[in-house]
């Protein structure tokens, strides 16, 4: 009853997501005083959290002219400079989250063109 009651406050204060996070709180501590049998039972397990669901995804976008402006301002003359460059690049363009371009392994393909023809090496990135 008085989780209820507090959850019921919050709601009040603060957004829906705000609410379900102070129930999920809640409710870890009292499993853990579960666990350790200090109690029982939990009685936060019982209380119904507010309903919030998105539909709509609210993940900023840069527009074409703010992702130019970014990769030009950025400093290269240093090898970290290049590297921060290159890896907001891929981000920007391809849409890639950060840990997937971090596990990017990347093959890269060297040509060279000597005097009798042309010839390829292979050299992987990681």
């Amino acid at each position: 009853m008085h989780v209820a009651a507090y959850i019921e406050l919050v709601q009040g204060m603060r957004s829906a997501p705000t609410a379900k996070q102070h129930l999920a709180c809640i409710r870890m501590l009292f499993d853990g005083l579960v666990i350790g049998q200090v109690m029982p039972t939990n009685p936060a397990h019982s209380v119904r959290g507010p309903r919030h669901s998105v539909t709509e995804g609210v993940t900023p976008v840069l527009s074409s002219e703010e992702a130019t402006a970014l990769l030009t301002g950025m400093d290269v003359s240093t090898v970290v400079g290049l590297r921060d460059r290159a890896i907001i690049a891929v981000m920007t363009y391809t849409f890639a989250r950060v840990g997937a371009v971090v596990a990017l392994a990347v093959e890269i393909t060297f040509r060279r063109r000597s005097a009798g023809g042309c010839g390829s090496t292979k050299k992987t990135v990681s």
